[in-house]
Formats: structure tokens, C-alpha cells, sequence
């Protein structure tokens, strides 16, 4: 919930998602887009961190993929399902995706084109 409102506050306006292939095996993914406090959906986190233990985080959950992702270095190369779990983060957060990176290796990175991160390099 806070990096939904970074752009509004920070002015963020590209993220970098790190180890996309730590998903490959995992049938349904979680994704936190929200929390309720008492039932009541939130806006900003309580003041009080007594109020912590009742926070109640809501999530949507995606398909997996179930495929490996390790090293591709080819946005168009990745499974659609996660391809649809990038687009869910970049239009949930109203970001641009500029960096994926698919394993540990330095090279093991994608830049999609059209990207902030694209144009400096």
C-alpha cells in the first residue's frame, strides 16, 4: 500500500522487480492490495503500533507460471502468466516496469524498450 502512493508522494515513476524466477514453481501468487483495520479498508496505517496486530492485509491472488524464468534475458521469452504478474504490479502502482532481473547474475536482467531506465542507457 505505501508503494501505491510512492509516485504521489516520491514522484516515482519506474521500479525494478528482483528475482522473478524465485516465482517459477509457485502454482498461485499472492499480491498485498491493501489492508482493513476493524473492517474498515485503510487508507494510511494506524499511528499506533498497538493497532499493528489488527491490521489485516487483503490480497488478490494470481497465477503462477510454473515455468522457468531463470536468466531469460527476453522480456517476450517469459511465461505469460508472468508476464501478467508484471503488468498487474505496473498498473496496480501506476509504474513502469524498467528493470526484471531473473536470477542472480548481473546479465541474468531485462530492460523492457520505452522505459526510463531504457532511454539513460
Amino acid at each position: 500500500m505505501v508503494l501505491r502512493y510512492a509516485k504521489m508522494i516520491n514522484g516515482i515513476d519506474s521500479m525494478v522487480v528482483t528475482k522473478l524466477d524465485v516465482f517459477d514453481t509457485q502454482r498461485e501468487i499472492q499480491v498485498c492490495v491493501g489492508y482493513k483495520y476493524k473492517g474498515k479498508v485503510l487508507k494510511e496505517m494506524p499511528a499506533l503500533a498497538e493497532e499493528y496486530e489488527q491490521v489485516v492485509p487483503e490480497y488478490k491472488t494470481l497465477p503462477g507460471w510454473c515455468e522457468t524464468t531463470y536468466g531469460v534475458k527476453d522480456g517476450a521469452k517469459l511465461p505469460k502468466a508472468a508476464l501478467d504478474y508484471l503488468r498487474f504490479i505496473g498498473d496496480f502502482l501506476q509504474l513502469e516496469i524498467g528493470m526484471i532481473s531473473t536470477g542472480p547474475e548481473r546479465d541474468a536482467t531485462i530492460v523492457p524498450a520505452g522505459t526510463l531506465l531504457a532511454r539513460w542507457l
